[in-house]
């Protein structure tokens, strides 16, 4: 026959025992965050899922064909300098988009959306450049949700 031992007195005190629970909420708040975060919209751009049809909106925007492109050109967008910004855009083999096109979103960054060109605006001022079928970088505020029932 099995002897059975009394319980331990693990008294592990007040201060230890909220420390300890402290860790399991935060733990539990890491996990939460890190499997809702493609759930949540966030952004300007609201509903840009995975998945979703959206238009550009005006005026023309850059779709940048690498995260690293993206960063490069915003760079020099920010710091108001066209000629190195015109020169980031040619070498990385980005591209302008003319407002209204429709693209469909691939994946979500901070501040910026991995989208695919679904149908380009002929617009004169904008050259195409082949721009149709691409995937490219493009800032969350550029794309609006499109109104209406989906044609893809």
């Amino acid at each position: 026959m099995m002897k059975i031992s009394p319980p331990v007195n693990r008294n592990i005190g007040a201060k230890n025992w909220i420390a300890a629970l402290l860790v399991v909420v935060g733990v539990a708040a890491i996990w939460i965050y890190t499997n809702s975060c493609c759930s949540i919209a966030v952004g300007p751009a609201g509903a840009a899922r995975p998945g979703t049809l959206m238009y550009v909106r005006n005026p023309g925007w850059i779709c940048a064909s690498t995260v690293q492109a993206y960063s490069e050109i915003t760079k020099w967008a920010v710091y108001n300098d066209r000629n190195e910004m015109a020169r980031a855009l040619v070498m990385s083999n980005s591209f302008l988009l003319a407002a209204g096109t429709k693209v469909k979103v691939l994946d979500l960054g901070i501040g910026k959306r991995h989208v695919r060109v679904m149908t380009t605006i002929i617009d004169p001022s904008i050259p195409d450049m082949g721009a149709e079928g691409r995937t490219c970088w493009i800032a969350d505020e550029a794309l609006v949700p499109i109104t209406g029932p989906k044609s893809d």
